[in-house]
């Protein structure tokens, strides 16, 4: 078949590891994977945040939230705001908008006066 030299045959294999390297080290890239105890206790906390059965307490009065960098589980924190309105608050955010005013929130679907006026004590701008 064929006659390779065994400096051919070197080169080859080295061509060969660094082809592998390269799609292993792309395919990392853009799925990067993570340990097994991270996955359990991301599931978990996910778990925990949709259970509609845990308590949600709204923050203490001294631990405010900024409702323009909140992540979407402090939001759902907040009395009177589920998953929908904490989602909508993001795209709100992502669309490159700010929240300045108590006034501003009554842009987002759903929050109206009464809400607003609930979650007024437990968030800043």
């Amino acid at each position: 078949m064929f006659s390779l030299t065994h400096k051919e045959r070197k080169v080859f294999l080295l061509v060969g590891v660094i082809l592998l390297l390269g799609v292993f080290l792309k395919a990392r890239k853009t799925n990067p994977s993570t340990s097994l105890k991270t996955k359990l206790s991301s599931a978990v906390l996910l778990r925990i945040e949709k259970d509609p059965f845990s308590p949600r307490l709204p923050p203490q009065k001294k631990e405010k939230i900024n409702i323009n960098t909140a992540s979407f589980f402090q939001l759902q924190k907040l009395p009177y705001i589920g998953e929908k309105i904490a989602q909508r608050i993001i795209d709100y955010r992502r669309r490159g908008n700010r929240f300045s005013s108590l006034g501003d929130l009554r842009r987002i679907k759903g929050l109206k006066d009464k809400k607003i006026k609930a979650i007024a004590p437990y968030i800043v701008f």
